[in-house]
């Protein structure tokens, strides 16, 4: 605050004029408005994943198994023969 009094060319705040009275608050509003302006929120770490093809008859404990390994099924490609099943999971 004494060097803001001393910017604006006074020793106490009695030897301000209103128009530095109003100078000083102005300024005070805006610091007050700096400090309550939100605060960008932190970008998320980017995701990456791996990929995993696999073109057999699926059963429910080899689907289970995967499942345990943190794959999970991502897509279907059909095919004349037998499907493709596309699994993914996150790179740690």
């Amino acid at each position: 605050m004494f060097r803001k009094l001393m910017e604006l060319g006074a020793a106490t705040v009695e030897e301000l004029t209103s128009s530095q009275w109003v100078q000083l608050a102005q300024e005070a509003v805006t610091e007050a408005e700096k400090l309550d302006a939100p605060k960008p929120k932190p970008t998320p770490p980017k995701r990456r994943w791996e990929y995993k093809f696999e073109f057999s008859i699926m059963t429910e404990q080899f689907l289970n198994t995967l499942g345990d390994e943190g794959w999970e099924l991502s897509g279907v490609l059909r095919s004349q023969t037998l499907p493709s099943y596309i699994f993914k999971r996150e790179l740690q």
